[in-house]
């Protein structure tokens, strides 16, 4: 179960197989919380945010179940809207990866409303890569889970 930390979840948890898995808004929060309270540690702190490596779970994932048989469908989002650009440097580390996971057909697109706010989205267009806005700018993931998909998030 995706839930914040109201205890009463926790109680609910221990008392039947629930397992719990805490909302990474709230834990991003946490990071950004420690990197404030200690400016000498800040960069370890925020290192994981829209990080290629980080992302590169995402794509190695996707091939995996692409080649397993499964539909998916990458959805990019938030900080990592920066990535698709800096991938499609030929010199960069997972630029093959990224290429065979766009040659693959799998990235569904990119959310607009992060897109617009990261100034990626000339670059998003000029890629060709879909841009999702169909929930008041932001792709909307109750549109997927009415189609059956099973929700994902790295």
């Amino acid at each position: 179960m995706v839930a914040d930390r109201y205890g009463a979840y926790k109680t609910v948890a221990e008392a039947t197989p629930i397992i719990l898995a805490f909302c990474w808004a709230q834990i991003r929060r946490d990071f950004i919380d420690l990197a404030a309270s200690r400016p000498h540690q800040q960069d370890r702190a925020l290192q994981w945010q829209g990080e290629a490596l980080c992302f590169v779970h995402v794509l190695l994932n996707a091939l995996d179940m692409h080649q397993r048989g499964m539909i998916v469908k990458i959805i990019i989002e938030g900080q990592a809207v920066k990535l698709p650009p800096e991938l499609q440097r030929p010199d960069h580390t997972f630029h093959d990866l990224y290429a065979r996971t766009e040659q693959a057909g799998l990235i569904e697109g990119v959310c607009k409303a992060c897109a617009t706010k990261m100034g990626t989205i000339a670059d998003i267009q000029a890629q060709g890569l879909p841009l999702l806005e169909d929930m008041s700018g932001h792709p909307s993931l109750g549109r997927y889970l009415a189609q059956g998909f099973t929700i994902l998030t790295f």
